[in-house]
């Protein structure tokens, strides 16, 4: 038997060093989200892990970040290098090649490794 809890777009997990501020992106316990809200290192805090899109900074880098691109996660902030880091979702919204905000649609959690599912 298994009683539905959730609809499984967002998880709590223990908040990292330095703690969150609602709306960033963090990877936690295995998890790529954003903070639901604000807290302190050690506290609980509720990740968003579902696919939606969201508004992002993303930085600057060789050509513009064009509707379609992939976007990964290299621990500590978003980039275009795919090597060694986590597919998070694509550009929704073109940002030129200098880097700012633009729009991502978030990847859906999966079970398997998150480098390689890009």
């Amino acid at each position: 038997m298994g009683h539905k809890v959730s609809d499984g777009k967002s998880v709590v997990v223990t908040s990292p060093a330095g703690g969150t501020t609602k709306d960033e992106p963090y990877e936690v316990s295995g998890y790529f989200g954003f903070a639901d809200e604000d807290s302190l290192v050690g506290e609980s805090v509720s990740l968003s892990i579902g696919q939606e899109e969201r508004e992002v900074t993303l930085p600057s880098k060789v050509g513009d970040w064009t509707v379609g691109t992939p976007v990964y996660w290299d621990g500590s902030a978003f980039t275009d290098a795919s090597t060694g880091n986590r597919y998070v979702g694509r550009v929704t919204r073109q940002v030129l090649a200098a880097g700012g905000v633009g729009w991502m649609l978030v990847a859906p959690q999966g079970f398997g490794d998150p480098v390689a599912q890009a």
